[in-house]
């Protein structure tokens, strides 16, 4: 019944590479277009912070936007672990690395 299934169906790879592609690109500018607004509201409201009628304190206001985070993302399955990686990881994101300086070696004898 099924013998003639495989030839019957004619499918081109190259037709599913351009479709993951296309996805992926998508997803890549999804991704831009979020980092993008995230980074202006923050800085948005952290200004209107500033400004507030009542004083404010900016840093404990970007302390709870963080804790917010935290709880949001927990609740979209984050783990513990994953958490603490990635702010481990964007904490020193921005670090100077520290030349490794080459060790004087000694030079060889020139003894024949």
């Amino acid at each position: 019944m099924f013998e003639n299934l495989k030839e019957s169906v004619k499918f081109d790879y190259k037709d599913s590479y351009d479709m993951t592609d296309k996805i992926e690109e998508e997803l890549i500018q999804i991704e831009d277009n979020s980092h993008k607004y995230a980074s202006e509201s923050f800085v948005e409201i952290l200004d209107k912070a500033k400004e507030h009628e009542k004083p404010l304190n900016v840093s404990s206001v970007a302390e709870n936007i963080f804790y917010h985070g935290i709880h949001f993302l927990k609740g979209r399955g984050w783990t513990e672990e994953s958490l603490v990686s990635v702010v481990r990881d964007h904490f020193h994101m921005y670090d100077e690395k520290v030349e490794e300086k080459e060790e004087a070696k000694p030079k060889p004898d020139k003894k024949s």
